[in-house]
C-alpha cells in the first residue's frame, strides 16, 4: 500500500462505531467495487485497528494459483458467477453462509456483484444477499448488521484495463500471466485512498418499516447503494477531471480551469458533499 498510494484516509471514530455495532449481530460489510484492492484495503484497516477482517464473498475467477491461496487465507471464499443448472453446490455454498451467520464471523460482500468500469455505482445484485437473510429466517441469528462502505482513489490502479474495456475490448481473464502482467503496474504511484463507513442499519430495523417479504432484498440492496453514495469522498483528481470534462474546446487556459474548479468546489461546499482534506482549504483550489 505505501509504494503504490500516498496514503489511507479513514475516520478512527468509525472503527469505535463498527465495534458498537457488532454487538448486535454479524457485520455485513458491504462496499462499492471500483478495484480489486478495495477488499485488500478493508481488511487492513480492521486488521490494524485489532477488528477481526471479514470473510470476502470472491468472484471463482480470483481462485487461480497462487493468488488463489493468498486471498484464501486472507479471508475469501470463491463463488461462481451462475449457479444456473447446479443442484449440490448452491446447497453446500449456502450452508457456508448460513455457518458464518451463526458463528458471528463479520462477512463482506459487493452489492454490485462485479467491479465498476466508470467509477459509477453499478445496479446492485440481490443473489448473495438472499442467501444471508435466508440464514436469519432459519434461525442461523438473530440479526444481521450492515455496514455501506464508499471506497474511493485519486486513481484506479486498473485504470488502464478500464478504459479499454469502455472502448470495447473484451476483459481479460485474470490468470498469472495476466498478474505479471500488472505488477508493472506497482511501480507508479496512485495517490490516496478514501474509505468513508456510513452508519450501519440492521436487518430488523428494515423489517419493522413494514415492507413485504418479497421486497425486503431490494428495500436493503437500494438502502445500502443510498449509503454509499452519502458518504462517497469527492478527490481532487475527481474535481480535476470534472472541471476539464466540462470545456467544450480541446484547449483552454489555465485561468479557465482554475475558475471551473473554483465553482464546482463552491457547488459541493453548497450541496454538503464530502470532501477530501485537501480540499477544505480554497489555497489548494487557486493553486
Amino acid at each position: 500500500f505505501w509504494k503504490i498510494y500516498d496514503g489511507i484516509t479513514y475516520d478512527p471514530e468509525a472503527i469505535a462505531m463498527l465495534r458498537e455495532a457488532s454487538q448486535r449481530g454479524p457485520l455485513v460489510l458491504a462496499p462499492c467495487h471500483k478495484s480489486h484492492m478495495d477488499y485488500l484495503i478493508i481488511s487492513y484497516i480492521l486488521f490494524m485497528n485489532n477488528m477481526f477482517p471479514p470473510h470476502i464473498a470472491a468472484g471463482s475467477n480470483l481462485s487461480f494459483f497462487p493468488l488463489g491461496v493468498l486471498f484464501r487465507h486472507s479471508g475469501a471464499f470463491f463463488l461462481r458467477r451462475s449457479l444456473r443448472g447446479l443442484k449440490l453446490y448452491p446447497t453446500v455454498f449456502k450452508q457456508y453462509i448460513k455457518n458464518l451467520v451463526s458463528e458471528g464471523y463479520p462477512i463482506e460482500f459487493f452489492i454490485e456483484g462485479g467491479r465498476t468500469r466508470t467509477g459509477k455505482l453499478v445496479m446492485p445484485k440481490f443473489g448473495f444477499l438472499s442467501y444471508l437473510m435466508e440464514a436469519i429466517e432459519e434461525g442461523y441469528n438473530k440479526d444481521l448488521i450492515f455496514v455501506p462502505i464508499a471506497v474511493n482513489y485519486d486513481r484506479i490502479l486498473e485504470e488502464k484495463s478500464y478504459a479499454q474495456e469502455l472502448k470495447g475490448k473484451e476483459k481479460e481473464a485474470e490468470s498469472v500471466g495476466t498478474m505479471v502482467e500488472s505488477s508493472r503496474l506497482l511501480r507508479r504511484k496512485y495517490g490516496r485512498v478514501y474509505v468513508k463507513f456510513n452508519t450501519p442499519f440492521s436487518l430488523s430495523e428494515i423489517r419493522e418499516q413494514g415492507h413485504d417479504r418479497k421486497d425486503l432484498a431490494g428495500v436493503i440492496a437500494n438502502t445500502i447503494i443510498q449509503r454509499i453514495n452519502e458518504v462517497t469522498v469527492v478527490t481532487p483528481f475527481a474535481l480535476t477531471t470534472a472541471a476539464i470534462l466540462l470545456s467544450s474546446v480541446k484547449g483552454f487556459p489555465r485561468a479557465a480551469l482554475v475558475q471551473r474548479l473554483a465553482a464546482l468546489h463552491r457547488f459541493l461546499l453548497h450541496a454538503g458533499a464530502p470532501l477530501s482534506d485537501t480540499l477544505h482549504d480554497d489555497a489548494n483550489i487557486e493553486g
